[in-house]
């Protein structure tokens, strides 16, 4: 089915508002006609002519293409099932600035004869033994659970829109428990062997052991070695995300300065990013939120993308972290990442289908524990640490650059230098250390440095230590006390024109 989608609103619109927009719909108009549809995917009809005009002022109503490939099951006999659901197909769908056209012509419909999914039987080491029965396509089995039988394991019985055949999903048995307990120390837990089954429950037993946990090297080591282990694992869910992320959240504050917990800082940064881009996710973005760790994955549409922003709007030590997205540059927040418009470049603006297309992954860090520097002696990172990465891209060189926004977390009052920095895996032989290569410090005050960089890593800012009339120059715009007001008020308006202008950057 090809479908329009009309649109009268400052941005245009993607295959996330398409996809929802159908979904809403397909549930009008196919409830009580004995009609379900069991999945359906969205892609780009190209060429595409929806960019937006303007006419006095006003955003004229455009139009975007899509095509939908849907399944659509009878939950009962009916004759010229075809006729019917092309009929009902046939219609105009509003909502909100969104309007779905359907023309007739542009509608096909087929029966499909499906085999359901035949029998099939699990062997789990941890969970026991499973067998489900055959299954009609479209439909949900569930088998108790061997520890704990009044909870059950569940599979489906899905369809592959693009085989149009049924096959069977992976078993979910997070609601069952391990035939044997885990042992209650972080060491016992070296032998214990990481499935897609028992994923969940170890890394819970991990965050359960925690607070009477030692955190020595040998403890450290298992812990690094099992996030690795689930990092391996071919789907992560959002759950596990989160509860990995809460481990390590939870060591990072107790702010270890031990040489054995810097052998495995780099080891843990390149986990994470791994793990960003396997969270398994169905809309246009998803987040993952500690008390302490942001993390926020989403795959933009290559064609619309004009710049991003990520900003981390509040934080207190711990305490109320939010994490934000947005096109514009942030006039107001913590922690921000802009990335220009020419990154579009990496994003697989060849594909229609959105799945395809590469994700974008930005990280917080509320705590300086990761990012230890034995190098450094007149010098220390003053502020928090942000990231952001394309998947499957090297991002260098660029000619537009990339704008970094941090907060000091201690106010610059003696106008010491500072330096725009970035996260050097190779340096001090491996364990990772600050580099100013490609960075540039754009402005700074006391309370804020904006930086623009020719690429995409970790970002901190680093502060000279000693206040006094050696110290190398700032070179940096000053502001004036009595203008300022509050730590934010004057910035915002600088944050805002810094990352819209570059001296360095014609194209700015």
């Amino acid at each position: 089915m090809n479908f329009s989608l009309l649109y009268k609103m400052e941005r245009a619109p993607d295959c996330y508002d398409a996809r929802r927009l159908l979904e809403h719909w397909f549930n009008i108009i196919f409830n009580g006609e004995g009609l379900l549809v069991t999945n359906f995917k969205v892609r780009d009809n190209y060429p595409h002519h929806g960019a937006h005009k303007r006419t006095h002022g006003k955003v004229k109503q455009m139009s975007q293409s899509y095509a939908c490939k849907a399944t659509v099951k009878a939950l009962k006999i009916q004759e010229v099932l075809s006729l019917k659901i092309k009929d009902l197909l046939n219609d105009t769908y509003k909502e909100g600035t969104f309007s779905l056209y359907v023309k007739p012509e542009d509608v096909a419909v087929k029966s499909i004869a499906l085999v359901g999914c035949s029998e099939r039987s699990s062997l789990t080491r941890y969970k026991g033994n499973y067998s489900w029965p055959v299954t009609s396509p479209a439909s949900k089995t569930e088998v108790s659970c061997r520890k704990n039988p009044l909870q059950s394991a569940q599979r489906s019985c899905e369809i592959s829109i693009e085989l149009e055949q049924a096959f069977w999903k992976k078993p979910n048995m997070t609601e069952c428990k391990l035939l044997e307990k885990l042992p209650n120390s972080i060491l016992d837990l070296q032998d214990i062997k990481l499935t897609e089954e028992n994923a969940q429950d170890v890394v819970q037993h991990i965050l359960y052991l925690l607070p009477d946990a030692t955190l020595h090297a040998e403890e450290l080591e298992i812990i690094a070695r099992k996030i690795s282990d689930i990092v391996e694992l071919a789907d992560m869910s959002v759950t596990l995300a989160e509860t990995v992320l809460s481990i390590l959240d939870y060591i990072l504050l107790q702010e270890i300065e031990d040489e054995n917990f810097r052998k495995i800082t780099d080891c843990i940064l390149k986990m994470t990013e791994e793990m960003g881009y396997k969270v398994l996710y169905t809309e246009r973005n998803i987040s993952v939120l500690t008390t302490s760790l942001a993390l926020l994955v989403l795959r933009p549409d290559p064609r619309l993308f004009g710049g991003l922003a990520f900003g981390i709007t509040s934080y207190n030590r711990g305490v109320d972290l939010k994490i934000s997205v947005q096109e514009n540059p942030f006039r107001k927040a913590l922690a921000s990442v802009f990335l220009p418009k020419s990154l579009k470049n990496f994003l697989g603006i060849k594909y229609s289908d959105p799945d395809r297309r590469s994700k974008i992954q930005f990280k917080f860090f509320g705590t300086t524990s990761l990012f230890l520097d034995d190098s450094l002696t007149m010098e220390r990172l003053n502020t928090y640490v942000v990231s952001a990465s394309i998947e499957n891209a090297s991002v260098q060189n660029l000619n537009e650059p990339v704008t970094v926004t941090l907060h000091h977390i201690d106010q610059n009052r003696g106008n010491a230098a500072v330096h725009c920095v970035f996260w050097d895996f190779g340096k001090n032989n491996g364990l990772g250390g600050w580099n100013t290569s490609g960075c540039e410090m754009e402005y700074t005050d006391m309370n804020y440095t904006i930086c623009f960089c020719n690429h995409l890593t970790h970002f901190g800012v680093l502060l000279y230590n000693y206040r006094s009339s050696t110290a190398p120059a700032m070179g940096h715009q000053r502001c004036r006390l009595p203008v300022c007001g509050s730590m934010f008020h004057e910035i915002e308006e600088k944050l805002f024109q810094g990352t819209t202008k570059s001296p360095q950057c014609s194209s700015w």
